[in-house]
C-alpha cells in the first residue's frame, strides 16, 4: 500500500446472508471493504462518505436497490452499483487491500467467498477480517448464550480455523489477535431487541431509558469475542 490509512466497517448481521458489499479506490491506494447489513436496517452511506471525505475513489455494490439508491443520494461521489461481489465484475489482482468486517460469518460458502475476495488482490495485498471467534473467553463462559450465536452466522471460526481459511485462499497470516468493538448504549440496546437475551435485554433496555442521549450513543471499545487478522496475499 501508499501510506493511506484503512477503515474497517462496523457491520450488521442480515438473515437472507450477505446483503451488502463496499468496495472503495484510495487515489493512490486501493482498498476493498465489504458490510453486511442487518434486515430493515437502513444504509446511511457513512462508510462511502468517510472513504471520499479522505480522498478515497469510493465504489458501492449493493443487493438491495433501495440501499444502493440511499447511498447515491448520500455519498454523490461515490460510484455505487446494484448486485453481488461474487459477480462483481473487477479483475485479478484489482484491490490493495480487503476488510471484511463481520462479513465471513455470514456466507453460505466462506472459502469460496475468502478465494474470490484474495483474488481481487494484487500479490502483497492485505485482507483484513474482524469474525466472531468462537473459542474466545466469553464464547466459552456464556455457552448457549453467547451474543453471536444467530440463525445468521452460517459459520463460525477459531483463530486455528480462521487461519486455515485464508491460508487456503492463497495468504499467509500476518497478525491473529482478539479485537475490541466499538459499542454504545443505544446500540447495543438496539442489537439484543433484534436478538433479545434473557436478562441482557431488559437491562440493557432499562438503561438506555436511564442514559442521558448524548452517553448513549458514546461509543466505548469493549471485548465481545471477535477476532481480527491480517493476511496477505501470495
Amino acid at each position: 500500500t501508499t501510506g493511506a490509512s484503512s477503515a474497517v466497517v462496523a457491520a450488521e448481521s442480515s438473515g437472507r446472508g450477505f446483503s451488502c458489499g463496499l468496495l472503495a479506490a484510495w487515489s493512490r491506494c486501493r482498498c476493498l471493504l465489504h458490510r453486511v447489513l442487518r434486515q430493515k436496517a437502513a444504509f446511511t452511506g457513512a462508510c462511502l462518505s468517510v472513504l471520499a471525505d479522505a480522498g478515497c475513489d469510493a465504489h458501492g455494490i449493493d443487493v438491495n436497490p433501495h440501499a444502493v439508491a440511499q447511498a447515491r443520494r448520500l455519498v454523490p461521489a461515490a460510484r455505487v452499483e446494484q448486485g453481488w461481489l461474487e459477480e462483481a465484475p473487477w479483475p485479478a489482482g484489482h484491490f490493495d487491500l480487503a476488510v471484511l468486517s463481520d462479513v465471513i460469518e455470514h456466507a453460505r460458502d466462506p472459502w469460496a467467498f475468502a478465494a474470490r475476495v484474495a483474488d481481487l488482490l494484487r500479490p502483497g495485498g492485505r485482507m483484513v477480517v474482524l469474525t466472531p471467534d468462537v473459542g474466545s473467553l466469553s464464547a466459552r463462559a456464556m455457552g448457549g448464550f453467547w451474543s453471536h450465536l444467530k440463525v445468521e452466522h452460517l459459520v463460525l471460526f477459531d483463530r486455528r480455523g480462521l487461519s486455515r481459511l485464508l491460508e487456503r485462499a492463497g495468504c499467509r497470516v500476518v497478525t491473529l489477535r482478539p479485537a475490541a468493538k466499538p459499542l454504545s448504549v443505544d446500540y447495543a440496546a438496539r442489537q439484543f431487541e433484534t436478538f433479545p437475551l434473557p436478562l441482557v435485554t431488559p437491562a440493557l433496555r432499562h438503561l438506555r431509558r436511564l442514559v442521558p442521549h448524548r452517553l448513549a450513543h458514546r461509543a466505548v471499545s469493549l471485548p465481545m469475542g471477535e477476532m481480527l487478522a491480517v493476511a496477505e496475499k501470495l
